[in-house]
């Protein structure tokens, strides 16, 4: 058996004093990377740098979903005792598949425009449910 200390406590605070920031910067440049990648798709050009159409992205990926599952474990989350994060999951899966879609070379162009906005509106959807915890908005 564990004793509880007050220092383990301090750590914790100490831990999401700066988890939490980095996270969630990490998830604007994420946005922002997606945005400027839309921005060429919906136009029906080519990305001109090849380290910003897969390399960086996947880095910045990568990075969002490690601190995200630190925050989880950090502050207790987890899916089958919080509806409003296992529907955060369940919408970042769309977001994921989207992305995917949104980018793909076998897609026509039309599609790859209904990819992007679907993909936009989960992320407008991921941001308003993390904020308020309210799954279907009706609040707002």
């Amino acid at each position: 058996m564990v004793a509880y200390h007050p220092a383990h406590n301090n750590v914790l605070i100490t831990v999401a004093s700066w988890l939490l920031p980095l996270h969630i910067s990490l998830v604007c440049v994420l946005v922002m990377l997606f945005l400027w990648r839309a921005f060429y798709a919906w136009q029906g050009a080519t990305i001109p740098y090849w380290w910003l159409k897969r390399g960086l992205p996947d880095v910045i990926d990568t990075a969002v979903l490690l601190s995200g599952i630190a925050l989880a474990l950090l502050f207790n989350i987890a899916p089958w005792l919080d509806m409003w994060f296992a529907i955060k999951l369940l919408a970042v899966m769309v977001y994921i598949a989207a992305g995917y879609f949104c980018f793909s070379p076998l897609l026509s162009h039309r599609h790859q425009r209904g990819a992007i906005c679907i993909a936009l509106f989960t992320l407008l959807y991921i941001v308003a449910l993390v904020t308020t915890k309210e799954i279907f908005l009706g609040a707002l």
